[in-house]
């Protein structure tokens, strides 16, 4: 998240591909982020500034992803479109 809004390239190793984290990668694409994922546990992405992330085409499914779920509401309660985050029962 912090890459989607900064200015420039963010790579992260290591990344761990469990469901909450491709949540939050899938939720970071939807708004307009180029999000590369170049090897396995490996992601790049082009920072957008907070300024410069776009409307989401659809609703910003969380799944089981609370943390980021809150997180998401604080910066996208930012901007200057609607959006909508939805997530599993829990």
């Amino acid at each position: 998240m912090f890459g989607a809004i900064a200015t420039g390239t963010t790579q992260v190793e290591g990344f761990l591909e469990g469901e909450d984290c491709l949540a939050t990668l899938r939720a970071v694409a939807s708004l307009g982020v180029n999000v590369q994922r170049p090897a396995p546990g490996e992601v790049r992405d082009r920072g957008r500034r907070a300024a410069g992330l776009g409307r989401p085409r659809s609703v910003l499914d969380m799944g089981n992803a609370g943390t980021a779920m809150r997180l998401f509401m604080g910066l996208l309660a930012a901007q200057g479109f609607d959006s909508e985050l939805i997530g599993d029962e829990s």
